[in-house]
């Protein structure tokens, strides 16, 4: 699903940050009306965005998942939201982006290379490994330049090591709407045929992954699915659904990478920029999850073997595995307890909103 966009504080005045938009931009909102967006100072636009997000979110819980209405209403209220938050985005002069965090990109990377390595070890001499990944939830397609310039880099720092380059990812992505694809298009320009990337894109489809469930399944099986800030837009019944439908799709021992915003950092919706801290979220994050409870939601769907990343450096590679998943378990009630400043700057700095869990080998 196309990804709500992390912003800076809004608390400052419209004096301060916020501006008239230079191009007047209709936007349809949920009652049927066009607005133009140039009309409103920058806290009437926010409280828009508010109203908006609440009464799309109550619509969609309101309507059955499997139904066509429901895929109508949704591609509506995403196109809606992407509207207003890229308004009262560029009020702000801020760069607009949709949940992809380049330290997730780190963590898949790092999980791409160990897996190629695993299969490198396992297959014939002199034949290159293929990874296979699917996405869900591609948003602007920003995973995709991203895992081709890690893969390049790790490229050059491994030339003449043992550490040869691992081998190569072949990449399926779906999303409800593809947004902003372009990115896909440079990327496949710069990379296609010359050999130097290691990642080639096989596959972008719109559309619901239930709906897609039947067409993957016919792919020879993923060793990968990676899903960053998706959970957390989906019910508690439907997610149970996702990950029934992601466990046909993965190998024997395949990875789930899922990254999602800490239900006790929160809220990290529209929510977050009118609620105090720690109130439920409002818009169309529809659930978010502890660290806990989402690893009791992928266990209950028969996920095992789980692992999450350590880091000290925002730009170093991921550290920790089964350890530092175990040390999270233990402490994320104590940290419950600590003022919500001192809590976001733990949580975050220590990636309480990822988790690598595997399908069951036999």
């Amino acid at each position: 699903m196309p990804k709500t966009s992390r912003f800076a504080n809004p608390g400052e005045s419209d004096g301060e940050a916020g501006h008239r938009e230079d191009v007047p931009h209709p936007i349809l909102l949920s009652n049927g009306s066009l607005l133009d967006t140039a009309d409103l100072e920058s806290s009437e636009l926010l409280a828009l965005w508010f109203r908006e997000e609440y009464e799309y979110a109550e619509r969609l819980l309101s309507v059955p998942w499997d139904s066509e209405a429901r895929r109508a209403l949704q591609r509506e209220a995403y196109s809606c939201i992407h509207e207003l938050s890229s308004a009262y985005d560029r009020r702000l002069h801020r760069p607009i982006s949709f949940g992809f965090r380049q330290s997730h990109g780190r963590l898949l990377s790092d999980q791409c290379v160990g897996a190629l390595r695993a299969k490198g070890r396992k297959s014939e001499a002199g034949r290159t490994p293929v990874l296979r990944l699917l996405e869900i939830g591609v948003g602007r397609g920003e995973l995709y330049p991203f895992l081709c310039g890690s893969f390049r880099k790790h490229q050059e720092s491994s030339s003449g090591s043992r550490k040869a380059p691992p081998g190569r990812v072949e990449c399926w992505g779906c999303d409800l709407v593809i947004d902003g694809a372009s990115l896909v298009p440079r990327h496949a320009a710069s990379c296609q045929g010359n050999g130097q990337c290691g990642v080639d894109l096989v596959e972008l489809r719109e559309g619901e992954l239930l709906d897609l469930a039947s067409h993957y399944e016919q792919i020879d099986a993923f060793d990968i699915v990676f899903w960053n800030d998706v959970i957390e837009h989906l019910p508690r019944s439907v997610a149970d659904q996702y990950l029934v439908a992601i466990r046909r799709m993965l190998k024997p021992g395949g990875r789930l990478i899922t990254c999602t915003p800490n239900r006790l950092t929160g809220p990290h919706d529209v929510s977050r920029f009118v609620l105090p801290a720690g109130e439920q979220a409002m818009g169309l994050h529809l659930r978010e999850y502890s660290h806990r409870e989402l690893r009791a939601l992928l266990k209950g769907a028969g996920f095992q073997r789980f692992r999450s990343p350590m880091r000290a450096f925002p730009k170093k590679r991921p550290r920790g595995g089964f350890v530092a998943e175990s040390i999270k378990w233990i402490v994320e009630p104590l940290l419950e307890q600590v003022p919500m400043t001192i809590r976001r700057r733990i949580m975050d700095h220590c990636s309480f909103d990822a988790i690598v869990c595997h399908t069951p080998t036999q």
